[in-house]
């Protein structure tokens, strides 16, 4: 179709069937999760699910994708549902205004491709850790907060995250907030990570956090369970 047509020079016939035949499941549609879901529509995803319990708040306006002023007080996924509709109508969006943890796991996950990891709360981030390994579904994680994100695709299930963060009850949007350009940046990273795990036969490079600082402009892999912290 024409509406793909600019993104098959990098994806082959093959590896677009797998793209169209998904079904990928968005937990926490706020500022990462919005261009997530934008991006994954674009590239003609075949069913996403959107689970958030949250409204749009005033706050919300510096980064999120689909907050707009009249969007104020709505739920986050109705409004990122109709969003998605207007750019693909071929999409079957699914909204729950709710959180994970009360969702019926084997209805949205039974047939789930991938899982993504969008949400601030970081026992949430390894509670859905713990679902992806259940239902044996990759997880693409993405945190972001100030200068840094960090993004990781996982496949092995071998308690990535959990490791990584230890005790930590929170991470660094805490003190250093979001800007406006962080979520854009990372979600990007995150959606390219899931491409390369589509269209690439090797994994030698997943199941590892990588880290980008866009005050120093670097990105490194920064965590995997074999090596611990590789880098910083």
């Amino acid at each position: 179709m024409q509406r793909y047509e600019d993104n098959t020079g990098i994806i082959s016939a093959s590896h677009y069937k797998k793209i169209h035949a998904s079904h990928i499941i968005i937990v926490g549609v706020g500022g990462l999760g919005g261009y997530l879901a934008e991006s994954f529509a674009r590239l003609g995803v075949r069913k996403i699910t959107l689970i958030d319990p949250d409204t749009f708040q005033i706050k919300n306006l510096n980064r999120q994708r689909f907050a707009i002023s009249k969007a104020i007080g709505e739920n986050k996924v109705d409004v990122t549902k109709g969003a998605l509709l207007e750019i693909n109508p071929d999409v079957f969006v699914h909204a729950l205004h709710t959180t994970i943890e009360l969702c019926y796991h084997d209805l949205i996950l039974n047939d789930a491709d991938l899982i993504v990891d969008a949400v601030d709360t970081i026992s949430t981030k390894c509670y859905i850790e713990t679902l992806a390994k259940s239902y044996k579904v990759p997880l693409l994680h993405g945190g972001v907060g100030g200068w840094y994100g960090q993004f990781a695709m996982i496949t092995q299930h071998d308690g990535l995250l959990n490791s990584y963060y230890g005790n930590a009850e929170h991470g660094i949007e805490i003190m250093q907030k979001c800007p406006t350009f962080i979520p854009v940046i990372i979600s990007g990273m995150m959606v390219a990570e899931w491409i390369h795990f589509i269209t690439s036969s090797r994994s030698s490079k997943f199941d590892t956090v990588y880290f980008y600082d866009a005050k120093t402009r670097s990105l490194d892999a920064m965590f995997n369970q074999e090596q611990r912290m590789v880098t910083k």
